[in-house]
């Protein structure tokens, strides 16, 4: 299939959302390639050949519309895999919001920090939101399946001891990291993300040293599931006995559980359920961070008995 052209895609075009949404159903068979000089050049006229695609990677003045993002460029990249390019602009805008979520990074890291080692395999690193808090470790080995969000944890943690693949935690390829002496695996947020997230945990059990810890993170409560989950495109939402009972499928030793940002159900609740919102604003984003030290020590006096995530924190077999 011959993808169509680019079309006027010049710096602050107003058809950029328009060519992007169509452009999305294309194949594009050529590799990664030019990205960072293609896009200083794109605003002298520069245009891709026909079966490369630009996908906005960090943007300002963001909407959110018809699931595509419009902005203005800062900066791009030329990605070949068109599901890819169909997908990411909302888990990057996701990421993104996120970033300037500083707080509430460092409360997601605060859940895992003590059974973090000095060897690490993070999966779903994306951009690296969560990993910045361990990345000056021994080594961090970044997994993702977008290219383009592991393009910018590249850039952000040049010169630290930090190397990203692009790839699937399901894969069989993940076993070329059981000779790395890996003893913590980082999965946050990505198992609702994957259609067999057994096969998931076996994999990432597998790859740990024997007896090393795995450090998750998944979303809980099934009558939460909305929009929001889907355009994210979440297979699921978890309940405890449900993530008990994989865990123990995959030979998984639950060494410490809780819930996590109770007050975070309310907030779902209200722009899923019933505003059927698909993107939090980065207004609500930076709303919410600023009572995150207030929910913090709220959660650290009383350990809630509900939340929006569920934190796992489980030793693998000792042998493999």
């Amino acid at each position: 299939m011959v993808a169509p052209r680019i079309g006027n895609l010049s710096r602050g075009s107003r058809n950029r959302r328009h060519d992007l949404h169509h452009l999305g159903q294309a194949q594009f068979p050529r590799p990664l390639c030019g990205a960072r000089s293609a896009a200083r050049s794109y605003a002298h006229g520069y245009r891709p050949p026909a079966d490369v695609l630009v996908v906005p990677l960090e943007y300002f003045e963001h909407q959110y519309q018809d699931h595509v993002l419009a902005g203005t460029w800062q900066e791009s990249l030329l990605v070949a895999d068109a599901t890819l390019a169909a997908t990411s602009p909302v888990s990057l805008e996701i990421q993104s919001r996120l970033a300037n979520a500083e707080n509430y990074n460092r409360w997601i890291f605060s859940q895992i920090a003590p059974y973090v080692g000095r060897r690490i395999l993070d999966v779903g690193c994306a951009i690296g939101n969560i990993t910045q808090f361990y990345v000056d470790r021994e080594i961090v080995v970044g997994l993702d399946v977008m290219e383009e969000e592991l393009a910018v944890a590249r850039r952000r943690f040049a010169g630290k001891n930090f190397e990203a693949h692009l790839m699937d935690v399901s894969s069989d390829a993940l076993g070329q990291f059981r000779d790395r002496s890996l003893d913590t695996v980082v999965c946050l947020n990505v198992l609702e993300h994957v259609e067999d997230d057994v096969h998931a945990l076996r994999n990432m059990a597998r790859t740990v040293l024997p007896g090393g810890r795995l450090c998750l993170l998944v979303p809980v409560n099934k009558w939460l599931f909305g929009p929001m989950d889907s355009v994210d495109h979440h297979y699921r939402r978890y309940t405890r006995r449900e993530m008990n009972a994989k865990l123990a499928e995959a030979g998984l030793e639950v060494e410490h559980q809780n819930y996590f940002n109770m007050l975070g159900i309310a907030a779902w609740f209200f722009n899923n359920r019933i505003l059927k919102k698909s993107l939090a604003t980065p207004v609500e984003y930076s709303l919410y961070d600023t009572l995150v030290p207030v929910l913090q020590a709220i959660e650290r006096a009383m350990p809630p008995p509900a939340g929006l995530s569920l934190v796992s924190i489980c030793r693998a077999p000792h042998s493999r």
